[in-house]
C-alpha cells in the first residue's frame, strides 16, 4: 500500500491544505483577441490561479505555431544547411529579421509620438504666450499716465521679457499634473493585484518621496519669486538710470548708478544660485526616489 505522501507527486498538491481544483480558461495567445494580446490579459487567469495553488501542465496551454519545437526546428535546420553549418549565421538569419523589426519599429514609433506631442505643446505654449503679450499689451495702452506713475505698478517690460515667458517652460510641464498620479495610481493597483496589502508598503514610500518633493517645490517656488523681485529691483533701477540719463551724465552720476545697478545684480545672481541648488535637490530627490521609472 503506498504511503499518502507518495500518493501525489508535489506538482498535483496546492501550497496549502485545501486542494484547489478550478480548472483555468486556457486562452493563449492564438486565441486571445488583439487588446489581450497587447496587454497580456490572457495570462491573468493562469498567474491568479497560480497565486492559489500550485499549477499542473494541464493548466498551461499548449504551444502553437512556430512556437512549437518541430517546426521551430524545421525553419532553423533549412538556414542552418544554407549556412554551412554555421550556428551564428543559422541564428542571424532565422531570428535577426524579428529582433531589428521589433527594435526598430519600437524606437520609430515612440520618435513619432515623442516629436508630435512636443511639437503640439509648443503650438500650444506659443499661443498661450502670445495671447497674453497682446492682453498685456491691451492694458498697456490703456493706462493712464497717473497709473504709469504709480510707484508699485508692475513693469510692462518685466512682464514681456520674463514672466510671460515662463509660460513657455510651464507648459512642457503641465502634463505631469494629471500624468504622474496616474502612473502612481496604476502601479499601485498592479501591486496590489500581485502582492495584495504588501504594496501598500511601496505605496507609503512613494507618499513619502512625492511629500518630500512637496516640500522642495514649495522652497523653488518662494526662491523663483525671490529672484522676480530681485529682477524687478534691477531692471527698475536701470530704466530710471535711462529715464534721466541726461542728469546722470550732467553730475557725472554714472559709476555711482553703476555700483548701485552692480551690486543689485549681485544680489539678483545670489537669488538664482540658490533656485538653482533648490532644483538640482529636487531633481535629485525625484531620480533617487520610487518614482524614476521612466
Amino acid at each position: 500500500m503506498a504511503s499518502p505522501l507518495l500518493s501525489k507527486s508535489p506538482r498535483k498538491q496546492g501550497y496549502g491544505a485545501l486542494q484547489e481544483n478550478a480548472a483555468i480558461n486556457k486562452t493563449g495567445p492564438a486565441t486571445a483577441s488583439f487588446l489581450s494580446r497587447m496587454l497580456f490579459s490572457y495570462a491573468n487567469p493562469m498567474m491568479e490561479m497560480g497565486n492559489k495553488r500550485q499549477l499542473n501542465n494541464e493548466d498551461l496551454w499548449g504551444l502553437d505555431g512556430e512556437n512549437k519545437t518541430s517546426e521551430a526546428y524545421a525553419k532553423y535546420k533549412v538556414n542552418f544547411d544554407r549556412c554551412n553549418g554555421s550556428v551564428t549565421r543559422a541564428m542571424i538569419y532565422t531570428n535577426l529579421v524579428i529582433w531589428l523589426g521589433a527594435f526598430f519599429i519600437s524606437k520609430l514609433a515612440n520618435t513619432f509620438v515623442a516629436g508630435q506631442m512636443d511639437f503640439y505643446l509648443e503650438l500650444i505654449a506659443l499661443r498661450l504666450t502670445v495671447s497674453m503679450k497682446a492682453l498685456l499689451f491691451e492694458k498697456a495702452m490703456r493706462r493712464s499716465t497717473q497709473n504709469k506713475n504709480d510707484p508699485d505698478a508692475v513693469e510692462m517690460v518685466n512682464l514681456f521679457t520674463s514672466d510671460v515667458s515662463s509660460l513657455l517652460s510651464a507648459a512642457y510641464r503641465v502634463n505631469k499634473l494629471w500624468v504622474l498620479p496616474l502612473q502612481v495610481a496604476v502601479v499601485v493597483y498592479m501591486l496590489y493585484w500581485v502582492i495584495g496589502l504588501a504594496a501598500f508598503a511601496g505605496l507609503a514610500a512613494i507618499g513619502l518621496s512625492m511629500y518630500s518633493s512637496f516640500l522642495i517645490a514649495r522652497l523653488s517656488g518662494r526662491a523663483f519669486k525671490d529672484v522676480s523681485i530681485k529682477k524687478d529691483a534691477r531692471m527698475k533701477a536701470i530704466k530710471e538710470v535711462f529715464g534721466a540719463i541726461q542728469v546722470v551724465k550732467l553730475n557725472a552720476w554714472e559709476l555711482k548708478f553703476a555700483e548701485k545697478i552692480r551690486l543689485l545684480r549681485a544680489l539678483e545672481l545670489s537669488a538664482v544660485a540658490r533656485y538653482v541648488y533648490i532644483s538640482a535637490l529636487s531633481i535629485f530627490v525625484l531620480w533617487s526616489s520610487h518614482l524614476s521609472s521612466q
